[in-house]
Formats: structure tokens, sequence, C-alpha cells
């Protein structure tokens, strides 16, 4: 053993001397090295990978990834042998062999020295390392080699690195191994912005494109495969292949658009506006990103905008004014908007009877430099005149009114009012609608109208009034009480959709009011949910009388269950006391939430024909994680010997229109409908909540539609009369002869 230590001493002499015969430091390791009295020297070895940086341990695996590799393309991985130890007890780490073993038999991987040499020839070829801080020659303070791979295909590779080196007691005998392993790596979508805003585009106008930015920061090829511009009508998608796509439209792109990581494709966005209100959507684009495979950018346009309205719209109408006399009226322009609204022009149009003038008073004309200001619901009026000099002309008895189109340009949408009046010798009275509930109201609303303040010309007082309802929906039959020939009458919005009112008057002298006065009224529901059922009979000859056919709407919960009458396999909502709304149970309480506001209300149950019958619910049930369903239905309770009826059903969604049945037939010039039959039970199919309406997923109501006698089929699956229900089309989902047990009965007969 001395001798071998005095051998050591020897070497080590020559590696610390040199030629240069350098002390300080080194005479530590010097010592070390030779032995001398000391018995702790050795070395440590440290290995690291380069980038990214790390501490590579025995049995370490390192991941290779090669996700952002095209099939062909390399990448190398360097690694550096260090030796830690203080220079104090420090010792030649030697490095004897690097070996590389693949784990398959591609030749996907090869390790090569610094100088490019491959490793299996530079078995005991490595120089000796020493700790950093000292100055040896023939030594270096770090040795390196590097792991090359080639993508050979798109499969995983594996491989096994082992070092030998002398010197470090901590050193396994095999070596200090490690494994490779290669990554396929993930693509990640990154959009940019995650929305896009079109503040305020006028009518007629396209917004200048704006971008979206589809940036792949992931480390394998991002494919985008898909896009659904799911968006109000007037948006437009441009890819970067520069084909246009209108909304609303799913597409397949194609080819499907590869990013490689680190690249960027860029999309624009326009918007038309074929009116000034507020629109919105959304582009989803679908990609193989597994985090969010399906990513969205919200789109809005002319959410707050300016709104011009002019409240005598569509006419202003001056009535019948004597010659040389001064005729007034005011024209009310408002901010229906939520920006301010400047006003730049206010004229009458060529063309116009030179009768009409404009009076601003005290105020400036506005003009594009000094617009008039009407801040958000604010409003400005202005005066108009209508001075005849010369009389109306007259066509089949009737006169011919003056005219003058009013134009208002501002930086909304221009708007056009016209100005009518009739140039008489005597004038005719003029006839006024007031409705004191307003112009919009919920069904069945008892309106109160009044043309007491009808005017008659010279003094005079008005004789008669004629009421009428030029318009109303469809399917309604109300009439007006006490009459039509009052002053003061009254009129129920029995159903949901659009009302005209117009008045005539006569004064005491016998002259007829020269034009009608009308007004219109909107009827919208205020609940959530609302359902409306009307029907006609043809054989009953006043369906406003206190006689006539009976037809029932029924709203279930889903909760309901009654026997399987209508053969769909399912059991029957129909009837069920405790979770159907119906004549028998006009306000259940289905207790699914902590107000009477998830809980329906029959508003009228009509038992003398034509209807409607309403059933609403505030506040249904359902979320987009737990969503519900309700059972809606009409049955034919009693056709009081008339036969049949045809039924028209309305379905609304927070005050919109979301569905409507209601089917042409030729025998039925009233407006249609679906025959029913004494006793007959139509199931109108299931309202989904939420729905498609207000943000949630599928139609507002899912049809039932069967083919054939379900039945029928259900008894005798091989008879060919047989069918079944719920299907994607076919006839209306009718079950005859329906009786329940939980009610009494309606019909003696059914089917007739």
């Amino acid at each position: 053993m001395r001798l071998e230590r005095f051998g050591w001493l020897a070497v080590g002499m020559a590696m610390a001397m040199g030629c240069s015969g350098k002390a300080n430091t080194s005479a530590a390791l010097e010592a070390c090295l030779n032995g001398g009295d000391r018995t702790d020297c050795r070395a440590q070895a440290d290995v690291r990978l380069v980038t990214p940086a790390r501490q590579i341990a025995d049995q370490n695996s390192v991941d290779v990834q090669v996700g952002g590799l095209k099939i062909g393309e390399a990448l190398d991985l360097e690694f550096h042998i260090n030796n830690t130890i203080s220079v104090t007890t420090a010792a030649v780490l030697r490095v004897s062999d690097i070996t590389l073993t693949p784990q398959d038999s591609s030749n996907a991987y090869s390790c090569a020295a610094a100088d490019g040499t491959p490793c299996n020839l530079m078995t005991d070829k490595w120089q000796p390392i020493v700790p950093a801080g000292g100055d040896w020659p023939n030594t270096v303070t770090s040795e390196s080699f590097k792991i090359h791979f080639k993508k050979l295909d798109a499969s995983t590779h594996d491989a096994k690195v082992c070092i030998k080196a002398s010197g470090d007691p901590g050193l396994p005998a095999a070596g200090l191994c490690f494994s490779l392993s290669t990554k396929l790596g993930k693509p990640s979508l990154t959009l940019a912005p995650k929305s896009i805003d079109f503040p305020h585009v006028l009518t007629g106008k396209t917004a200048d494109p704006q971008s979206i930015s589809l940036l792949n920061t992931g480390d394998a090829p991002l494919v985008v495969s898909r896009v659904n511009l799911n968006a109000d009508a007037g948006f437009a998608l441009s890819l970067a292949d520069g084909v246009t796509h209108t909304s609303p439209g799913a597409f397949d792109v194609k080819p499907p658009l590869s990013l490689a990581p680190g690249k960027t494709a860029t999309w624009s966005v326009t918007f038309a506006a074929t009116d000034t209100l507020p629109k919105g959507g959304t582009v989803e684009i679908q990609t193989n990103d597994t985090s969010t495979p399906l990513a969205k950018v919200q789109l809005t346009a002319n959410a707050n905008v300016p709104c011009l309205k002019i409240l005598q719209s569509p006419e202003v109408a001056f009535g019948a004014v004597v010659l040389g006399q001064i005729g007034a009226q005011g024209v009310d322009l408002q901010n229906c908007g939520s920006a301010p609204l400047g006003v730049t022009s206010i004229r009458l149009l060529a063309g116009a009877n030179p009768a009409f003038a404009l009076d601003f008073g005290k105020d400036a004309t506005p003009s594009t430099d000094a617009p008039l200001a009407i801040a958000p619901n604010g409003s400005y009026k202005l005066h108009a005149t209508y001075t005849p000099s010369e009389l109306s002309a007259e066509v089949s008895g009737t006169l011919v009114s003056d005219i003058a189109l009013l134009e208002v340009d501002s930086n909304a949408d221009p708007k056009q009012t016209k100005l009518t009046g009739v140039g008489v010798t005597s004038a005719c009275p003029k006839a006024i609608v007031k409705i004191k509930e307003g112009e919009e109201v919920v069904p069945q609303t008892v309106l109160h109208l009044s043309g007491s303040n009808s005017l008659a010309p010279g003094g005079g007082s008005i004789a008669k009034y004629k009421w009428t309802a030029k318009k109303q929906p469809v399917g309604s039959t109300q009439k007006f009480v006490p009459n039509s020939s009052s002053a003061e009458t009254t009129f129920v919005t029995n159903a949901s959709g659009t009302y005209e009112f117009c008045l005539s008057v006569t004064d005491n002298k016998g002259v007829n009011s020269c034009t009608d006065a009308c007004s219109t009224v909107i009827v919208t529901p205020s609940d959530c949910l609302h359902a409306e059922l009307l029907w006609h009979t043809p054989q009953d000859a006043d369906e406003t009388d206190n006689v006539g056919a009976d037809a029932d709407i029924h709203l279930a919960h889903q909760l309901a269950n009654q026997p399987d009458i209508d053969c769909d396999g399912d059991p029957d909502p129909w009837f069920d006391t405790t979770f159907d709304c119906f004549w028998w149970v006009p306000t259940p309480h289905w207790g699914m939430a902590s107000t009477d506001q998830a809980s329906p209300k029959l508003d009228l149950d009509d038992t003398d024909g034509a209807g409607p019958e309403n059933v609403s619910l505030p506040e249904p049930e359902g979320t987009m994680t737990d969503p519900h369903t309700y059972a809606l239905g009409v049955h034919y309770w009693n056709d009081k010997g008339l036969g049949h009826s045809w039924a028209i059903v309305r379905v609304y969604v927070c005050g919109t229109l979301a569905a409507e049945y209601n089917q042409p037939h030729p025998d039925q010039p009233a407006g249609g409908g679906i025959e029913l039959k004494a006793l007959d039970m139509w199931y109108v199919g299931k309202i989904n909540w939420p729905n498609q309406a207000i943000g949630g997923k599928g139609p507002a109501v899912t049809t039932c539609y069967q083919s054939g006698d379900a039945c029928l089929g259900k008894k005798t699956p091989s008879d060919p009369n047989g069918g079944k229900m719920w299907q994607a089309s076919g006839d209306w989902c009718i079950t005859p002869c329906y009786i329940s047990g939980n009610a009494p009965t309606g019909s003696s007969f059914c089917g007739k």
C-alpha cells in the first residue's frame, strides 16, 4: 500500500507542477493527490443538462421534447460534467467511458464529444476533471458531450446513457446512468383579443375589420379544424386564406390550419349593420388543444349607441285647418339609446307642401358645427305649423291631405315622419285617442280608451264616436266593452302581439273627422315563461258570447307522473294534481325554489270558446348544469256539440316569441291552427330550460311528432298502422279519447 501511495504521489506532483511549478492553492490539491498525510481525498461528479438547466442524478429520466419537430428535423441535448468537490480535499475525476444504449431498433439517438468525436471512440480519452479555482496542466474544469436526436417518425423513442468515472466513491460501479424519453408535446392556443366590440355602426354601414390573433404557445403543432360563427346576422369572419364567412354558421377549415409552435395566424372580423340594435355572438374555434378544445372570442356591436326616435311617427296629423289659419303641432325627438345624441339637421325635404314650416323659437337651427345635444332618455320638442292657403284636393268624396316629409339627421340613423293636413273652408273635427295604460302592456290588461279629447272646430262638440280594432293578434276575437260607440270604452288584450285601435268622430254639425286617429299597443308577457292557447270553432257562430267549445292548456313539471295513456313509454304528465298546472289546479305550488316565483299560474280558464288561455311561470327552474323540461299540452275538454276546433299555441321566453304552432289550412281562413276533436290530448312538446333564447343549449321547445298510432304500435308492433311518438318529424302527437281519473269527464263522446 505504501508503494502505491508513493506511485500516486509521483503522478500527482507531475500533474500539479507541470512546467510552471506553481504552488499556492494547488499545494493542498497537490498534497492531496499525492496522498501526504490525508486520507479523505476524493472527486465529486456533477452532471448537468444545459437546456433546460437541471442536475442529473443516477437513474433520472430526461424528457426529450420533440413535439415541435417535423419528420427529419433534429435537436441536440448538451451535458456538462464537473468536479464540484472542495479544492482542499480534491481528487481528479476521470471519465473512462460514456455509453448510449437505444431501447429500440431505431437510430434516433447518437452521442458525441464536444469536438464531434463519437462517444464510443472516446473510451479513456476524456480529459481529467478538476474543481474550478486552480490551475493544473493537462486537466479541465468541465467536460461536455451531446446527445443528438433525429425525428424519424411520429413514435416515441427511449435510450439509456451511462457515465463511468473514477475518483468519486459515490458513483455506482456501473456508472451514473439516466434514461432519455421523447415527449411529443402539446399544442396550446392563445387568442388575442378575447373580445371584439364594434362600438357604433350606422344602418347600412360596415365597420372597419378587427383582427383575431391565433398563437401556438405550446410545443406541438396546433391544428384548427372547425369554426362556428355563432353570432347575430351582420358579422363576417375572414380566415388567413382570404375566404369570408358570414354569420350565423359553422364550417370545416379545409385544409385544416396547422400552426407550428410559436407561429401565429391572423383572422379578421367585420360587422355590417342593418339597424342600430345591439348585436352579439361568439367566434368558436375548435382545435386539438386538449386544455381548451373550443376557444371563443366574444363579439359585440352597437352595444352602447345613441338612438333617435320621433314620438309622432309615422305621422303628425294637423287635421282640418281653415284657410289662412295656423295649425300647430309639437314633434318630440327622443334619445332612446344609451349614448349622447347629436342632432345635426332638422329639415323638410324637397317637395314638401309650402303650407308647412318648422319653428325653432329661440333655439338655433342644429348643424354639423353646432349639433343639438340630447342626453340618453332625454327629449326635445320641435314645433311645426300648417297654414293652408288653398283648399285641399278632393278625390271620390275624400279630401287628399297636404304632405311634407320631416327628416332628422344625427349621429344615429336618420329618421323621418310625415306631416299631413287638410285645408278647408270650415274645419272637420279631429279625433284624438288616449290609452291610459300606455303603448306596452302585459296579456290580460284591460285597456281604457278615451276619445274625450277629440276636437270639433269652431267651438262645436263631438256628437258620435266610432271605435274599431283595426289590428289584433291572429286568434284574438275581443270586442269593445261596453260598446264601440262611447267616448270612453275598454278592451281586454287577451293575447300577446300587436293591437291597433282607431277612432273616427262626428261633430254636432254632422261633419265627420277627416282622418281616423289610431294608436298601437304592443302586448308582451313579463314572465320568463309564458304559453298561450287560442282556438277557433267553425260551428260556433259567435265566439264572443257565453256559449262555446272548451279547450284547456296544460303546463306540467318534469316530476309529473301519471299513467301512460299516450303509449310513448313514459309516465304521462297530464292531470297530475301536484305537478300539472291546468283549470282544475290553476296555481300549484311546486316548491322547487325559495319563493313562489318557481310556481306557475293559469291566468285565465276560458270555457266558452276561442280563448285565450294563458299559463305563466315567472322563474323556471333549471340551470346549465341541471337543465329542466316542462311538458306543454292542449286538451279538448268539451266541444259543447260544436264539433272540431282549431288550436293555436304560442310560447314566449322572456317576452320574445320563441315558438308558434299555427298550421295554415285552406278550410280555416280565420287563421288556421291544429285540428282537434272532442277529448283529444295534444302533446305539443317539452319546453327546455335554459334554452338557446336565453343563452342555453337546445331549442325553446322540443316539438313532439309521431308516426302512426303509438298505442297500436305498442300493443301490436307488427301492425303497419302502428307508430311511435317523439319522432324527428311526422304528425302532431295527438292522443284521441284522452280521459283521466283525476278530473271530471268533459265531453260525453270523443273523436267526432
